[in-house]
């Protein structure tokens, strides 16, 4: 699972970046990405809720799978975009860009032991496959130099931008097909796979599959109900 609703109208997803993993160890309770949205969506109602839920556990990505980050929003109206970064006294580029390739053709770090463990909350609507913190403005991987995603984030940025940043569940669907991607010959899963919109105000999730938005399931998320002495979720 990379995203999702739940009952209050909190919503979150989270988006592969590339360069060093996250390895925090502050709590001692480590969890992965698709474990932390898993928390987040059974616990917070709101984004405030979210960032405490992140509070209590460390985020720890595996070597060798590049970083992520979260995009989230809730039925206030309040969004995020939650990255993880470099601390201030390691912002410069010798540490951020510390990347070469070694004899053995691997990638491998100057500073293996410099992560990026800070947590920063940016409060932008849109979000793509780079850094948008400025703290990595040096590196080809942040808002400035990189090129992976950046299309579709400009895209957004735009239409965006040109509607007030408001647009009706088929606008902001019409917006998700202008910048779906088609499949590259052997890569099975570079196309775009899904695609959802999330009213959160109705508990709403539309969703077009495989790129094709002619077709759309829509789904409601309630509130919970007791069945056999435990909560659970209706989704209908």
């Amino acid at each position: 699972m990379m995203d999702g609703m739940n009952e209050a109208g909190f919503t979150v997803s989270v988006l592969h970046l590339d360069g060093k993993p996250t390895q925090q160890a502050s709590t001692g309770k480590k969890l992965t990405t698709t474990l932390d949205l898993r928390m987040m969506l059974d616990h917070a109602k709101t984004v405030d809720e979210a960032l405490k839920i992140l509070d209590g556990y460390d985020l720890c990505i595996p070597d060798n799978d590049g970083n992520y980050h979260f995009f989230m929003a809730d039925a206030t109206g309040r969004y995020a975009i939650v990255e993880f970064v470099y601390d201030k006294d390691h912002q410069s580029k010798i540490y951020i860009v510390d990347e070469y390739t070694g004899e053995d053709g691997k990638t491998h770090f100057k500073h293996p032991d410099v992560l990026p463990n800070t947590r920063e909350v940016i409060e932008k609507r849109y979000a793509s496959n780079f850094y948008v913190s400025e703290t990595m403005a040096c590196s080809d991987k942040g808002p400035k130099l990189s090129n992976h995603g950046k299309t579709r984030y400009d895209i957004m940025e735009f239409v965006l931008k040109q509607n007030s940043n408001q647009l009706s569940e088929e606008g902001a669907m019409n917006l998700l097909n202008g910048m779906s991607q088609a499949e590259t010959p052997g890569n099975p899963t570079s196309h775009t796979q899904w695609s959802v919109v999330y009213n959160l105000s109705k508990r709403k999730a539309t969703v077009c599959v495989n790129r094709d938005y002619k077709n759309k399931f829509t789904f409601y998320a309630k509130e919970y109900i007791l069945c056999k002495r435990r909560f659970c979720r209706e989704i209908i």
